[in-house]
């Protein structure tokens, strides 16, 4: 009777782990493939002189850019072969339009290989363009790459340039961290209100237009916190940082209350004049 009982237990055991498995499959591995399947890769190729400036919309995509092989430009990225994303060429302006959100196909039984969340552009060294990135929720990745200008405007998501140059950056975060690194911009503009900003110039921070506003952090030029004086003579570190630079005709503003911005440029450690802190009114009036 007892070994009756083992064989019928082993035997429930056994369906139950069949019926566990075709769940298990049914219900995340296979519709997360079949997801996958939909997504198709869009390359498109376009002639450096044809095209001044790129315009990407996307909601959560990730936008990278890389130098390109050649002296075409080339942007890759999946889309659903019944997609709403739109592409245009206008003036020599070529517009992307990512309607979609991107998908996260990864879960415990499945991975997808395809990078379904990223758009890649790849960019000439030589006939630099301007480039326009807007998102929701998404970041941009950017290295060793020359631009006549830059921008990127996002709700939620990082920025990272590595050994970039060019006219202008603008930047519009309203969360996520801002790190610029080894590069040569002219004129600098940075807006973010939670996250930390990171600046460092192959040059001297204060031989450039520089202007960042930030609402949550502490300031630093070079590494030293910029600090002034009390009525009580008590060092503290200030929220508004001004320097004209006459002979250059350059100016470096930061206005902060209590993030954290860190500029570092190729001079020395001196600290320049700075402002006395002005009332939390009126900071939070300028940033």
């Amino acid at each position: 009777m007892k070994k009756k009982n083992s064989v019928l237990f082993l035997i429930i055991m056994m369906i139950v782990l069949i019926v566990g498995i075709y769940v298990a499959y049914d219900r995340l591995y296979s519709p997360s493939a079949r997801k996958a399947a939909t997504y198709l890769a869009v390359h498109q190729e376009l002639d450096k002189n044809d095209i001044d400036a790129l315009y990407i919309s996307t909601q959560n995509h990730n936008v990278v850019i890389r130098p390109s092989s050649d002296d075409n430009i080339k942007i890759v990225y999946y889309q659903r072969s019944d997609n709403a994303n739109e592409t245009s060429v206008a003036s020599k302006r070529f517009y992307l339009t990512l309607a979609e959100r991107a998908e996260n196909l990864d879960n415990l039984f499945f991975h997808s290989d395809k990078p379904i969340d990223t758009v890649t552009i790849y960019l000439p060294a030589e006939g630099a363009c301007s480039v326009f990135v807007s998102a929701i929720d998404g970041t941009l990745t950017v290295e060793g790459v020359g631009f006549a200008e830059l921008s990127f405007s996002n709700a939620y998501g990082a920025l990272s340039l590595a050994e970039c140059q060019g006219s202008q950056l603008t930047v519009d975060i309203n969360t996520g961290d801002i790190t610029v690194d080894k590069c040569d911009f002219i004129k600098t503009d940075i807006r973010t209100i939670s996250g930390t900003v990171t600046v460092n110039y192959l040059d001297s921070v204060h031989e450039r237009d520089i202007d960042i506003s930030s609402t949550y952090g502490s300031l630093y030029i070079n590494g030293q916190a910029v600090t002034a004086r009390d009525e009580n003579q008590q060092a503290v570190t200030i929220r508004q940082y001004v320097y004209d630079n006459p002979s250059t005709s350059s100016y470096l503003l930061v206005r902060a209350t209590r993030s954290t911005v860190s500029l570092n440029g190729a001079e020395d450690s001196e600290e320049k004049p700075a402002e006395e802190p002005a009332e939390e009114e009126n900071v939070s009036e300028n940033s």
